[in-house]
């Protein structure tokens, strides 16, 4: 049905508004319920506060699934729950919502609850998980090649890749296995795009995401003429990032400095220090090994109270006391010297949500990290319809239960109770968005989620939305 956009998008933000009781996110549910010919499902949701969860279930159309119904303990007899309702998209998937009930809450955050999908191929079983996403950065080297990149991972297997490099003329495959012993191939940016750089969302099954949080993978990148491997490179989990907030024991909550240190392939550390609102002033600052004191890197005034830790080549020992938290944030200053350790920053999580746009494909939404007091954060859209307007709805809190536009005759459901709206923007060529919002330098508003949306003005109704996204406020 066609409406106007500004019509279409006070109707999401109504709704966004509307009352609803209060949710803050417990834990990231997941599971992928299959039978023993291959055939699968999909299922993601989250836990509440207030005993409350809510998890959805998706399986193709074509294998004709009638319920889904939840067990405690594996499947026997009758389910404790059952849905019968769904809603089928233009991708040809049919999806099924259920707000939990509240008996299967302490199973479930025990993880002992388990999905049964009924379709025509038979059952459909799985134990549903307290999930969490992880990251990676991928390292390629060749002749006349250098590119690096990083993957984000969520349970439910919408990996996130970017990879950039000194060639323009070869796409990346992301493997499983060994160079000598090459398995599945997850990621092939030739069915993406251009050869060169890419930022891509692709889905994997969630084995696939178990073999490559488990077990060896690697990136290699194919002549995009001649289909010769020309390089190849590793791919590690790890912790990409990492975040502190130093303070002279006496000062308030919005007297802090705020660092953030990043980790890039091969072994290269680089980072950010706001100490603006510090007591006193600032004249430098270093990173430090913990127990040691050994000075890693120092860092280089950019402005006022503000500090760059340049692009800096470390040890491979150095790496290991990064992923283990042994590295200090030191600030010198006129009235003496301050420290305190660095430590993982969040790794924001996906939730369910997302309705796909005119292009078949379904956008995706997410914190482009762990969004901090003072730095603020960033808000990325991939997959959205090229050339569209979009705009994040931005909450503290999610509906409870999730407010499902089905009556208004669109197959779009809104998870996030809106506290505020970024800038409605215009999407590129390649359907990409990106949106900056700063945050008070307050501690008050540290370990609360933020949770966000993206609506997007297109699909066949006019409104898709992608899936909401969550992360806790920093540094914790």
């Amino acid at each position: 049905m066609n409406r106007f956009p500004s019509a279409i998008l006070f109707l999401v933000v109504s709704l966004a508004l509307a009352s609803a009781a209060p949710a803050q996110l417990l834990a990231l549910l997941g599971a992928n319920p299959r039978n023993a010919a291959g055939d699968r499902a999909l299922t993601d949701g989250f836990l509440v506060t207030g005993l409350g969860a809510t998890v959805t279930t998706t399986v193709a159309a074509s294998l004709l699934p009638t319920e889904v119904g939840l067990f405690i303990g594996p499947p026997a007899g009758s389910p404790l729950q059952v849905v019968t309702n769904f809603t089928t998209d233009p991708l040809g998937r049919r999806t099924f919502a259920i707000n939990v009930d509240p008996q299967l809450i302490t199973p479930l955050a025990a993880q002992n609850v388990f999905v049964r999908v009924t379709t025509a191929a038979g059952a459909l079983e799985d134990r549903i998980r307290l999930v969490e996403s992880k990251e990676g950065l991928v390292d390629i080297s060749g002749p006349g090649l250098v590119a690096d990149g990083f993957l984000l991972i969520p349970p439910q297997g919408r990996v996130r890749v970017g990879v950039s490099g000194s060639s323009q003329t070869v796409f990346y495959e992301l493997v499983l296995g060994t160079p000598g012993n090459p398995g599945v191939t997850l990621v092939d940016s030739s069915t993406l795009g251009p050869a060169g750089d890419f930022a891509d969302v692709v889905q994997i099954s969630t084995d696939d995401v178990a073999a490559l949080c488990n077990g060896p993978s690697f990136i290699r990148a194919v002549d995009a003429l001649t289909g010769v491997v020309v390089g190849t490179g590793t791919v590690r989990l790890t912790d990409v990032r990492k975040v502190t907030r130093v303070d002279d024991g006496t000062d308030g909550p919005t007297d802090n400095a705020i660092a953030i240190v990043f980790q890039y392939a091969p072994s290269v550390i680089a980072g950010s220090v706001d100490a603006t609102a510090f007591p006193g002033t600032v004249t430098a600052v270093n990173l430090r090994e913990t127990q040691t004191g050994a000075l890693v890197a120092p860092a280089v005034q950019v402005a006022a109270g503000q500090f760059a830790i340049p692009f800096t080549p470390v040890t491979p020992a150095q790496i290991v006391l990064f992923e283990q938290n042994q590295l200090d944030i030191e600030l010198v200053t006129t009235n003496g010297i301050f420290a305190n350790q660095l430590q993982d920053a969040s790794v924001p999580g996906i939730l369910p949500g997302a309705s796909p746009g005119s292009n078949g494909e379904l956008p995706y939404g997410n914190f482009v990290q762990q969004p901090l007091i003072r730095f603020g954060y960033g808000v990325e859209l991939l997959n959205g319809d090229p050339n569209a307007a979009a705009i994040p709805i931005i909450g503290l809190e999610l509906h409870d239960p999730p407010q499902s536009l089905a009556g208004l005759g669109l197959d779009d459901i809104v998870f996030v109770k809106l506290l505020a709206t970024l800038p409605l923007q215009i999407l590129d060529a390649r359907g990409i968005g990106f949106w900056t919002q700063q945050l008070p330098n307050d501690t008050t508003f540290v370990g609360l989620p933020l949770f966000g949306q993206i609506a997007i003005l297109s699909g066949a109704d006019g409104l898709s939305l992608s899936n909401a996204f969550v992360s806790s406020i920093g540094p914790n």
